[in-house]
């Protein structure tokens, strides 16, 4: 008999199970990460002739892990217990520690349960807490009905049907991940989540790549409904940086002069508040970041002889290596754009008053455009883009910023055609697995509809591992994109192709709601519910045969309500689910006051018009 594993989660209960079939028998694996508290309960039953394994604990790395830890200086690791106990303690940055703790506990001879937690704290302090840990898990049979209870109310937030299982499931495998790293007061998901490599420590030391990997990461929980060394002040944030906030220089230190970046992690500081309404969060944290990040830009910044404004020294993320190669690139142009026209809307709903934004306004005023030519955006003033590049950073005007778009004016709408031509004209050689879902999304804004579909299913059928991770080198061997950097894999990809799947259905930018705006001709029908756009509304929405069938809009805080018009044709009936009250509603955009928590619905015609049916989610489709 060949040996045998597999291994499967269950999004819905996020538990884990592992069937080994040996020539002696079959051992079962059954267990979970408890959602909000720190332990593993894992539970093991053998069939026929194979022994029960004993639970351990090891530090194993390979030789040059080995060789690293050592040179970082290291103590030794520390491994002790007794009886069917079993700990490891490492020491880290002078006084700290983790603690790894395991107890097996059989319930017969071939059947055991195990419980595994890992402590941090002070030195002498962290073995203690996890031993009280493991202790209190023995004494408690409701873990994993608590630990259901959590899932069950994340799974209940949002939910979406498309006539295309792969990308449906590859959404759900994402908003599990999300679920598993991204957590309120805990720290930010690093480029690679909880889900580093075995035996090696990771690439790029799992840190915090502000560069992409953590603003990508975060790109779908807003619609998905999951929520100083200048000489100036003003907040700088480098590119690589640690859990603790520090800059990460290793071999790239360069990289952390990408000054661009803390103005981007401004951007979701803006967007937390756009799609939550949440003012005091934009008092409290997200005015003190946006602000601090615009008075390092209002220092940085140099005007020519004319009074024009210049990034004096720029960098394109990862174009032309890791060093600034010029100066005005469009990754930082458009970004501080954005910044500073943020900041000014930031201000005027703070009721902040003139004074606060004259400066703003000056910046908007005599910043220098956007670096174009013929062939669409380039990449820094005078250097276009001239070969295939997986980050499309001179690209961030039309997304993620978006003030660059196709219900801008014509000059807008043909840049952006001008620009994905040239894009698709260089190729896709040097491209990444990640690059693929942000392609997806640049073209979701386009309305390139079939370009933004088929770069999600390229994504899906030849960039996703089975277990739905991702690596950005070209494991399959289809000839399409890089084989470069590398067995690496990261949680960028997956999150944006969340967001992109969703970006098909429901795009809220610039505060105007737009339902199925990106469509493929391959989905007959598709649907959502209760996903999130800007203005703090909860949208839900069904599309067959090529038409809007109706719209549910709930408001969270009571902002007037603007819905770009699924039915242009003629009138739009507009119910208030509250009071019943009907008006006819009719143009190119659709807009009427809201109350807070109020209900309404919009459908194309009065006579046999389509309500919207009751919940229809029936559970989680199977990664298969």
């Amino acid at each position: 008999m060949p040996i045998t594993l597999e291994g499967k989660i269950a999004l819905y209960e996020a538990a884990f199970s592992l069937e080994l079939q040996l020539e002696q028998g079959t051992l079962t694996v059954w267990g979970y990460l408890h959602a909000s508290e720190n332990i593993v309960e894992i539970e093991m039953e053998a069939h026929g002739k194979i022994p029960l394994p004993a639970c351990s604990v090891a530090r194993r790395l390979d030789e040059r892990s080995e060789e690293i830890m050592q040179i970082w200086d290291y103590p030794e690791t520390e491994y002790g217990g007794e009886g069917t106990d079993r700990y490891l303690v490492q020491g880290y940055s002078g006084d700290e520690e983790y603690a790894v703790f395991v107890r097996q506990c059989c319930a017969a001879s071939n059947r055991a349960r195990c419980a595994v937690t890992v402590i941090r704290g002070a030195t002498g302090d962290a073995l203690p807490r996890a031993a009280d840990a493991v202790e209190a898990w023995q004494g408690r049979d409701d873990l994993f009905d608590e630990h259901l209870a959590w899932w069950a109310c994340f799974w209940t937030r949002s939910h979406l049907r498309v006539p295309d299982a792969a990308l449906e499931r590859l959404w759900y495998a994402e908003m599990y991940k999300l679920g598993c790293n991204a957590r309120e007061d805990k720290y930010p998901v690093t480029i690679m989540g909880v889900w580093n490599p075995d035996t090696r420590i990771p690439p790029c030391y799992g840190d915090l790549h502000h560069n992409l990997e953590t603003e990508m990461n975060y790109w779908p929980i807003f619609a998905a409904n999951r929520l100083t060394f200048f000489g100036w002040s003003g907040a700088y944030l480098p590119a690589n940086m640690d859990i603790y906030g520090q800059g990460v220089g290793f071999m790239w230190f360069p990289w952390n002069l990408q000054v661009g970046v803390g103005a981007w992690l401004a951007q979701h500081f803006w967007l937390h508040y756009c799609y939550s309404g949440d003012r005091d969060f934009l008092c409290d944290k997200a005015w003190p970041f946006m602000e601090a990040v615009g008075r390092f830009w209002l220092g940085f910044l140099e005007a020519d002889e004319e009074g024009v404004l210049h990034v004096p020294w720029s960098y394109s993320p990862e174009y032309d290596d890791i060093v600034c190669k010029g100066r005005d690139s469009a990754f930082d142009l458009a970004l501080v754009r954005y910044l500073f026209t943020t900041l000014i809307k930031a201000a005027q709903d703070l009721e902040l008053g003139a004074e606060e934004t004259a400066s703003y306004g000056q910046i908007l005023e005599n910043l220098a455009p956007l670096p174009v030519d013929e062939h669409g955006i380039q990449v820094y003033a005078g250097v276009p883009l001239e070969r295939s590049h997986r980050h499309f950073s001179h690209l961030m005007a039309i997304h993620p910023l978006g003030y660059v778009n196709v219900e801008g004016d014509a000059g807008d709408r043909d840049l952006i055609e001008r620009s994905l031509a040239h894009l698709r004209h260089i190729g896709t050689g040097h491209w990444s697995g990640w690059s693929f879902p942000w392609a997806a999304l640049i073209a979701c804004r386009a309305r390139r509809t079939n370009m933004a579909h088929s770069m999600l299913r390229f994504y899906t059928d030849q960039v996703v591992l089975p277990n739905t991770l991702q690596v950005s080198v070209d494991w399959r061997q289809t000839g399409f994109y890089t084989a470069e950097h590398g067995f690496i894999n990261t949680l960028e990809a997956g999150t944006g192709a969340a967001a992109a799947v969703m970006e098909m259905l429901l795009q809220s930018w610039g505060g105007k709601i737009r339902v199925f705006p990106c469509v493929p001709d391959a989905w007959p029908a598709a649907s959502f519910d209760s996903l999130r756009a800007e203005g703090a509304f909860l949208v839900s929405a069904s599309y067959r045969d090529g038409m809007v069938e109706w719209v549910h809009i709930t408001s969270e805080v009571g902002h007037d309500c603007a819905v770009h018009n699924p039915w242009p044709q003629g009138d739009v009936v507009l119910r208030d689910l509250c009071t019943g009250a009907e008006v006819l509603l009719n143009g190119e955009v659709l807009t009427f006051a809201t109350e807070v928590g109020g209900q309404y619905e919009l459908n194309g015609t009065v006579a046999g018009r389509r309500q919207r049916p009751g919940a229809t989610f029936a559970g989680l489709p199977r990664w298969d």
